[in-house]
């Protein structure tokens, strides 16, 4: 039979102790600082993120320790072994881990002397308190996150102890600001020793009920008077004073949730006061649209009227102008004829007669032209835009071969549109662009077609109908080109960068070629450089 020594009882225990550690995953570590011996349980190299059979040291534990903890582990930890402290060791720290990371570890140990006071022995246990950490740590991140809030809160927020004094435990910037206090004076203070002029108002009363039965109160458009810039206001709040309870169901205190409503309730008071007002404007303001109504009816009339005349003008223009016109020339070319012998050097001014007719006469085409689209009504078909610049070229024929102009025309779309004021855009397009060309060079034009987006518009320019799309046509020449600081006058009326001796015109072209576009939704506009050509956009919803 075995016999139990002391020492076998103390082996014994031992090993149930590191049995314990090792299912509970402490780890342990023993230091003697007589021997120098060291013993680090298995455990505790896991835990820093070493393999069970490594030869570890104090050194290599503390390389293994997060760099921001690492100088606070070293310090505790000579502090211990000097015996500099009161023999109790406990620190929390991150250590790295085997994948790379790091978790939460938990060092507590204790320091053995002798009698003279000299550290002999360091041992304790050590754990990983991630979970708790982390716990701790997302606690005090929501509690700080409340509290941000509270304090951030536009609304009026305090929040007040139990009867009898209701001293105030919390209150917002926002009840600082109502109160007109800073928040020290608030803090910490009784009620009505922090706001003396709320005395008699009531509030207490509802505080007292409140923390009384528990019941939540409301009301709204509470009247109350309280001190701001030294002066008493007269205010009026909707408030809600919430009881705050103990685990155990006990009320601790209150909470008020206070919005000022002053500016709403003086506006609704002076509205219902002003009801009567209103309705006296809105019976004259009957009156008044009827009375418009009859304006515009008038006005509709006189356009009514404005647009016949300007018919019987386009009719005038068309038949009685133009026939004054036909016989001077018909005249001059009678008197160059038959008498240019007889008129010698008049007959210069019977040319420059021509000449003016023949001006005038184009100016009233123009004219013409330009009064029909601006009055005319758009008869909306599918146009295929190939079919409009093979006619317009048909009519250009001549000067394409005079010029020996290059027109190049990549694919057009079909549009919804008015063929014969779309053919009058692309006429007076494709007729300037062989017009103003270079006299060293023969023209060279391009038309092309694009779709774009409503955002690609150019930020310059409006267009008449929104659309989700819109057709790009580009007719691009090689021409003498214009400076774009003058691109706002070119689609007015009348309006020439050329003189006449160099270009014939009548300066209404363009200005017909926008009342097109706009007619039909769209926008038009130009780059171009002085001496580089042009190029005119045309943007059509499609």
């Amino acid at each position: 039979m075995g016999t139990n020594t002391p020492l076998t009882n103390i082996i014994v225990e031992n090993e149930r102790l590191h049995l314990a550690l090792e299912a509970a995953q402490v780890g342990f570590w023993d230091y003697n600082l007589v021997t120098g011996q060291t013993e680090w349980s298995p455990i505790c190299k896991q835990l820093f993120g070493l393999s069970i059979d490594a030869d570890v040291n104090a050194a290599i534990l503390l390389d293994q320790v997060h760099p921001d903890d690492k100088e606070r582990v070293a310090e505790e930890n000579f502090k211990s072994v000097s015996g500099l402290n009161e023999g109790d060791h406990d620190i929390i720290f991150r250590a790295r881990r085997k994948d790379g990371g790091f978790r939460w570890l938990q060092a507590k140990g204790k320091t053995i002397r002798q009698s003279d006071g000299k550290v002999v022995r360091f041992n304790g246990i050590v754990q990983d308190v991630t979970l708790v950490v982390t716990a701790r740590q997302q606690l005090e991140a929501s509690q700080q996150q409340l509290h941000n809030l509270f304090e951030q809160a536009p609304i009026v927020l305090s929040i007040v102890g139990r009867e009898p004094d209701f001293v105030f435990r919390l209150v917002n910037e926002a009840f600082s600001r109502l109160v007109d206090r800073p928040l020290a004076a608030l803090l910490g203070k009784p009620l009505l020793e922090a706001l003396p002029d709320i005395a008699g108002q009531g509030v207490e009363n509802l505080l007292r009920q409140v923390a009384t039965t528990g019941v939540p109160y409301v009301q709204r458009g509470a009247p109350i008077k309280l001190v701001q810039q030294g002066q008493i206001r007269a205010l009026f709040v909707d408030f809600i004073y919430y009881p705050l309870r103990e685990p155990n169901g006990d009320v601790s205190g209150v909470m008020g949730v206070i919005i000022d409503v002053t500016e709403q309730v003086l506006s609704r008071k002076k509205l219902e006061e002003s009801n009567a007002r209103y309705q006296q404007l809105s019976t004259e303001l009957d009156d008044r649209v009827q009375q418009r109504t009859q304006q515009l009816e008038s006005a509709n009339q006189d356009l009514q009227r404005s647009n016949d005349n300007l018919k019987q003008f386009a009719f005038i223009a068309s038949h009685d102008l133009q026939e004054p016109l036909r016989k001077i020339q018909q005249f001059g070319d009678l008197l160059q004829s038959q008498y240019s012998d007889q008129l010698e050097e008049g007959t210069v001014y019977i040319t420059r007669m021509q000449s003016a007719a023949n001006r005038m006469s184009t100016l009233i085409r123009d004219l013409l032209s330009f009064s029909r689209i601006s009055t005319g009504q758009i008869d909306r078909k599918a146009v295929s835009l190939a079919d409009v610049i093979d006619t317009v070229l048909a009519d250009l024929d001549m000067v394409v071969l005079e010029t020996n102009a290059i027109v190049d025309i990549h694919p057009l779309p079909v549009v919804q549109g008015d063929a014969s004021q779309l053919g009058q855009l692309f006429l007076n397009l494709l007729s300037n662009a062989l017009k103003f060309h270079r006299s060293n060079e023969h023209p060279t034009i391009s038309v092309t077609a694009d779709e774009v987006v409503r955002a690609e518009l150019p930020n310059t320019v409006k267009s008449a109908r929104l659309a989700s799309t819109y057709h790009c046509i580009k007719i691009a020449d090689n021409g003498i080109g214009f400076e774009e600081k003058y691109l706002d006058r070119i689609f007015q009326v009348f309006q020439r960068l050329h003189g006449k001796s160099e270009f014939a015109g009548t300066g209404i072209g363009l200005a017909i070629c926008e009342k097109v576009v706009s007619n039909h939704g769209g926008v038009i506009t130009a780059s171009s450089q002085p001496g580089q050509g042009a190029t005119f956009s045309v943007y059509l919803p499609a």
